[in-house]
């Protein structure tokens, strides 16, 4: 657009009147019409040779005759854009190309978000199902084991609960994996703005989803308490530099990503500026060299990281820089932390309930090892019942409020404690040391998906671990 427009502007001030020949063919093609291209190459011709025409033919005086083309000064006639005649005509093509391409990426932009925004709605749909089934499963397990004891189910029909069960552990837990890695896919297609909407607020439902009964699930929690928003991570230490080459008019772009950088498949980047591409897309280790640009001008400047192999081409992560600073720090998102109404989801449990020997039994799987090595289970949920409103014994499920019900246990151990003295896993506080012994966080249980959820006021250690790892 800047070429066509600076070449016609040019044209029109040199040469006047004579461009109205062509000037309806660039009117139409920058307001977005379609060239007749045999017309306008017609046009533009006569247009070469209107423009050439006063230097046509000769001059006779007396019984001598000289061509006109004789008088003609250095830049009079075509000699004006002798180096290139066809550069306005060209121009004119290659912008009408390059707004066709660029509707089309629009569209196809369009579609594939399209497409996600569909697959992520029937992976939230499939997951919330399978949160209810699950649910479901374990209510009718827990009516089973005393209907079992009771004599009045028979040790056949226990199985059949039993498995059921299992079946929806399994369902639930791959339904929350394809719901996960849809998403996932979902906010790289629209290069990170999924995880910047989710961190913003809280993941709404349609009126279209509330109808079809996804507007409450596990426990009698709505669908947004179940469902979990993404929150990127990111790692620092890649950085830029621009330098100005005054002699040339340009500037020199260059990334730098230091060795044992996690995100290690990144070999390409694009720079835009404004929501313009500046220069083509470049290597990895190669600079990019462009014009001069005026900072002051410039709102938004943002770098687009790529990796390329085999011919494909897949969108990694952005950064934004401030081009008015020479030296600056890139922002790589390495991966996402996951939050609920509660706060950071870090792991998740399982819970096995042995009818024999009256315990139950905790494995803890968490999403990073956060320098554990110990974890114990405590009575009483500091952060549903603040401790200033319980008295040093409680009655009822919850006994001491900093007592354990077990053993501190290696983070890899399967956890064990008596049923009589857990209530219910809602009411009870996870504490979290180092091999030595010494305390770490704490945490508390999410039933509804069965998650170890870090309370927002214990998240310090978390986002100091994750800062220095």
């Amino acid at each position: 657009m800047l070429s066509l427009r600076t070449n016609y502007s040019l044209m029109s001030t040199y040469y006047g009147s004579k461009v109205n020949t062509i000037s309806g063919y660039i009117t139409k093609v920058i307001n977005g019409g379609n060239l007749d291209k045999r017309a306008f190459k017609k046009d533009y011709d006569a247009f070469l040779k209107n423009i050439d025409k006063p230097w046509t033919g000769y001059y006779k005086v007396w019984f001598i005759k000289f061509p006109k083309e004789w008088l003609k000064g250095s830049l009079d006639g075509i000699r004006y854009i002798e180096d290139d005649p066809y550069v306005l005509y060209q121009d004119a093509i290659d912008y009408e190309s390059a707004r066709k391409e660029k509707e089309n990426t629009r569209l196809d932009l369009i579609a594939t978000v399209d497409d996600g925004y569909e697959n992520y709605a029937e992976s939230r749909k499939a997951y919330l199902t399978a949160v209810d089934e699950l649910q479901k499963a374990e209510e009718a397990m827990i009516l089973g084991d005393v209907q079992f004891l009771l004599g009045q189910i028979t040790e056949d029909e226990y199985t059949d609960l039993e498995n059921a069960l299992n079946s929806a552990i399994t369902g639930e837990a791959e339904a929350l994996a394809a719901y996960s890695e849809t998403t996932y896919t979902f906010d790289r297609d629209t290069c990170g703005g999924v995880s910047a909407f989710f961190a913003s607020q809280n993941v709404d439902m349609t009126a279209d989803e509330r109808s079809s009964g996804l507007g409450s699930s596990a426990g009698g929690k709505t669908a947004d308490d179940v469902l979990q928003t993404l929150v990127p991570v990111y790692e620092t230490g890649a950085t830029y530099s621009i330098d100005y080459l005054a002699d040339e008019l340009m500037f020199e772009l260059r990334i730098d990503i230091p060795s044992g950088f996690s995100v290690t498949n990144v070999n390409y980047y694009e720079l835009w500026c404004d929501g313009i591409q500046v220069g083509p897309r470049t290597g990895i280790t190669s600079s990019l060299k462009q014009m001069v640009l005026a900072t002051s001008d410039i709102e938004t400047c943002e770098i687009y990281f790529y990796s390329e192999a085999s011919g494909t081409s897949s969108y990694i992560t952005k950064s934004s820089i401030d081009p008015s600073v020479t030296r600056g720090n890139l922002e790589f998102i390495k991966d996402y932390n996951t939050f609920t109404a509660e706060g950071m989801v870090i792991g998740s449990y399982d819970v096995k309930n042995s009818t024999k020997t009256g315990t139950l039994e905790i494995d803890i799987k968490l999403n990073d090892s956060y320098g554990v090595g110990r974890f114990a289970v405590k009575a009483g949920n500091v952060y549903k019942q603040k401790a200033d409103d319980l008295s040093d014994e409680q009655t009822g499920t919850l006994y001491l409020k900093e007592s354990t019900v077990g053993q501190y246990s290696n983070i890899s151990d399967t956890y064990s404690y008596l049923d009589a003295v857990s209530g219910d896993l809602e009411e009870l506080t996870i504490e979290f040391t180092d091999e030595e012994g010494n305390k770490l966080f704490e945490a508390i249980f999410e039933t509804s998906d069965q998650s170890i959820v870090v309370p927002r006021d214990q998240l310090d250690y978390i986002n100091n671990y994750q800062s220095s790892n």
